[in-house]
């Protein structure tokens, strides 16, 4: 049965691309894991910074389905935003253009003069999500395309190098919540886009998420995480490496049936969490 969502050429290639990218994402974050659990620290090492590149892929993958959704801005409305060089400045604009099309604010007028307090206070908590926590996505991904590895140049400078040194030194912890984050920033934008009594109904909850997601940006529980994933991963090996006859375990014990009933769990909690 076919679909009777609005739809165009364009927004299909966009979703495609991101449906791609979310993949892609997907193998990258088993493959940290398995770095993680198999203690192999140098291929952990190499795998932050193609992850954390990833997510910044991702970023925009996202915003260019959010500006092509046919049930949000017109054709002028995009031409604008394109206009926008630099990815944090199209965010921006696309939800600039978003507020004033859900709040009927015309392109002469301010939003400050027209919004009333509350409406305001939630156009600017979406600018301030973007500044603070999407900006630096975008800047980490920018860098490691180009090479900035350990030593970042500063902005618009070819010879100037930062003060400090950065190893993008992102934890699974850290990426995964910033992908969290992510997900949750792209829902609250498109809502804003393309659902005036959507985004009103799903504000709060959102937020409420998205503060939520903030808690693991720092990365501080991978201590933990890394122990748990290598305890899981040497439990497995055990059951693995135990002798099997036709199904059974040869001289079976106790030990040994409820070893495999715990992997059978691990394995279907991982797969959901995957």
């Amino acid at each position: 049965m076919a679909s009777h969502y609005p739809s165009s050429t364009e927004f299909r290639k966009h979703s495609e691309n991101l449906k791609a990218v979310t993949a892609a994402l997907v193998q990258i974050e088993r493959a940290h894991k398995r770095a993680i659990r198999e203690g192999d620290q140098p291929s952990e090492l190499a795998i932050r910074k193609i992850h954390t590149l990833l997510l910044g892929v991702y970023a925009e993958a996202r915003l260019r389905k959010i500006i092509e959704d046919p049930t949000g801005f017109n054709g002028r409305e995009r031409e604008l935003i394109w206009l926008e060089k630099s990815q944090d400045k199209r965010w921006s604009s696309t939800v600039d253009f978003a507020a004033r099309r859900h709040y009927r604010v015309l392109a002469h007028q301010s939003l400050d003069e027209v919004l009333s307090t509350a409406a305001l206070a939630r156009v600017e908590d979406v600018s301030a999500i973007l500044q603070h926590d999407l900006a630096p996505v975008i800047t980490d991904r920018n860098r490691i395309a180009h090479g900035q590895w350990v030593w970042q140049l500063k902005s618009r400078s070819e010879n100037q190098f930062t003060i400090d040194q950065s190893n993008f030194d992102y934890n699974y912890v850290a990426l995964r919540a910033r992908f969290r984050l992510l997900d949750l920033i792209g829902r609250l934008v498109n809502v804003l886009c393309v659902s005036e009594p959507t985004f009103d109904r799903d504000f709060s909850s959102l937020m409420q998420k998205i503060d939520e997601a903030k808690i693991d940006l720092d990365g501080s529980s991978y201590s933990t995480f890394a122990s748990q994933l290598r305890s899981r991963g040497k439990v497995a090996h055990e059951v693995g490496s135990a002798p099997v006859v036709n199904g059974p375990v040869v001289g079976s014990s106790k030990r040994q049936r409820f070893l495999r009933r715990w992997l059978a769990r691990r394995r279907s909690v991982d797969g959901a969490q995957d």
